[in-house]
């Protein structure tokens, strides 16, 4: 019995293997079947397929299709090959998504609005034997979004020449497009891009590095960083630019009330910069960020900013504790508040334990508990335990080990019980946690710090 039960059983699965609908990786062989045809069939036309693939689960897949064409390629056969991309399908049961053919730089897609004009483009662009620079390729998958132009602005500027010489000056194809050297996006009707917009960007970078730029229509938002000379930037600008192009020079950001927020800032960084323990000062989004390399110096930088009187009522700061050399805006430790400093003196002391590898800390708005994220240089259970002497009671803490493969999620108490102590995804040791926690001594007992230590009093 049990013979024939495996037998009729291997049947099935041989059928089902060699089943186009049974195929284990159905999207990659989908891609591959996608590229042998079209580069096999029209290998004077097709230089190159872009193809994207999925295989979640076995016997399901999807890819997606376009064919990248021969600068000569003449319209009709784009015409044609468009028409073939989408009516072809695979053999292996994928789902099968066509996109389009590209051709010279610019992509013909087939959920594009833009397609007929941009098709009309590219055959003005043929008529005159001229390319893109950069690229207007068709996306990945269909999305909601629009096609994105990619190149740098040189790219941008030299086709956008190219392509004012082939078509009428009010054409309606706007232009979606993000640009390197400087970074920016560029949202515009092409023919009607100003043609002093490198005069104008190369203009203000004569004077301030620019962050970057947001080209909407004929309004131009440029980026030049928290520290410029506005004034100065704004009248060149403005001279390079001309009547016809709106230009916003501003600082830190591309938004102008976050611009305004970090402007009105400024006085503040610029003091902060002079205080003893201050490694770097900056404002960002239209918040104030600080950071230091020591934990005690948090309560004396908290009052200096709450004291000028240029920080504004319910200000949003952000202070960082990082170790010497770190330079980036998402090392270190991290403590945030827009609503006082109800847990500052609890992260200073925190921060400062040899068993803390870094913390995160937002304060809540008024009525909510505290909830923070905790990362240690040891395993658990002894590092939770070297917490205790430090968090204030009713503190919820997710608490993971430094691998990242052990976490656990406490509220914090004298004594924890089971109410107190739960996990998710992970499978610690919860009982001997609580042990260890609970013989550890807490604040006054351990001689460390406690809620009524302040101003960044640190674990002796």
């Amino acid at each position: 019995m049990s013979v024939r039960v495996s037998t009729a059983l291997a049947v099935v699965a041989a059928v089902l293997v060699t089943s186009g609908c049974g195929a284990l990786s159905q999207g990659a062989d989908a891609a591959e079947e996608f590229t042998e045809h079209f580069t096999s069939t029209h290998p004077e036309h097709v230089i190159d397929t872009i193809t994207n693939a999925t295989d979640e689960l076995p016997f399901t897949g999807k890819v997606s299709g376009t064919l990248v064409l021969a600068d000569d390629t003449p319209p009709e056969v784009l015409d044609a090959l468009l028409t073939e991309v989408e009516e072809w399908r695979p053999h292996t049961g994928a789902a099968y998504t066509p996109m389009g053919v590209q051709a010279g730089g610019l992509g013909i897609c087939l959920d594009d609005p833009q397609r007929e004009a941009k098709r009309e483009l590219r055959t003005a662009l043929y008529a005159e034997g001229l390319v893109l620079d950069g690229e207007w390729a068709c996306a990945p998958w269909r999305t909601s979004t629009e096609p994105v132009y990619r190149g740098s602005l040189t790219d941008l500027v030299a086709d956008t020449e190219r392509v004012g010489s082939v078509l009428a000056a009010d054409h309606d194809l706007v232009l979606t497009a993000e640009v390197s050297d400087p970074w920016g996006t560029v949202t515009t009707r092409w023919t009607g891009l100003p043609d002093t917009l490198d005069d104008t960007l190369e203009a203000v970078a004569q004077l301030h590095p620019v962050a970057g730029f947001r080209l909407e229509g004929d309004v131009l938002a440029v980026n030049v960083g928290e520290d410029a000379d506005l004034t100065e930037a704004r009248t060149v600008a403005g001279q390079a630019a001309g009547p016809d192009l709106e230009v916003q020079v501003l600082r830190g950001s591309l938004d102008a009330d976050e611009a305004a927020a970090n402007e009105a800032l400024l006085p503040v960084v610029q003091s902060l910069r002079e205080m003893p323990g201050v490694d770097t000062a900056s404002a960002a989004r239209g918040t104030l960020e600080v950071t230091t390399q020591d934990p005690g110096a948090l309560r004396p930088i908290y009052d200096a900013v709450l004291d000028h009187p240029d920080f504004p009522e319910g200000g949003s700061l952000r202070l960082r504790v990082v170790d010497a050399g770190e330079t980036s805006p998402v090392e270190g430790s991290s403590y945030s508040t827009s609503v006082g400093d109800a847990h500052l003196d609890m992260f200073a002391g925190l921060v400062a334990l040899d068993t803390v590898q870094d913390a995160r800390l937002l304060e809540p708005v008024p009525g909510q508990p505290a909830a923070m994220h905790v990362t240690l240089t040891g395993a658990f259970p002894e590092g939770i335990a070297s917490l205790k002497p430090v968090l204030l009671d009713g503190t919820a803490v997710t608490v993971h080990a430094p691998d990242s493969l052990q976490r656990v999620e406490l509220t914090v108490a004298r004594t924890l019980t089971e109410d107190h102590v739960s996990t998710m995804f992970t499978d610690p040791d919860v009982a001997a946690i609580r042990k260890a926690w609970n013989d550890a001594p807490a604040a006054a007992d351990a001689g460390g710090w406690s809620p009524g230590r302040t101003h960044g009093t640190m674990v002796g």
